[in-house]
C-alpha cells in the first residue's frame, strides 16, 4: 500500500479532503474492510495544517 511504504520510509504525503476523516469510510470502494484499512493508514500520524488567505 502506497501510504504505509511512504509512512515507513518517512516520506510526507498530503491528502485533501472536504469532510472529515470519519465520513471517509463510506466514500471509499463498498468495501468497509478496505474503507477502515486506507482510513486508518490515511489517519494513523498526521497533522492538520490550515491556512487562510485574508483577501481584503
Amino acid at each position: 500500500m502506497i501510504l504505509e511504504k511512504r509512512c515507513e520510509a518517512q516520506k510526507s504525503t498530503i491528502v485533501c479532503s472536504q469532510r472529515e476523516p470519519k465520513s471517509w469510510a463510506s466514500m471509499i470502494l463498498n468495501d468497509e474492510v478496505s474503507a477502515n484499512a486506507i482510513t486508518k493508514r490515511a489517519t494513523k500520524h498526521y497533522t492538520v495544517v490550515i491556512n487562510t488567505k485574508n483577501n481584503k
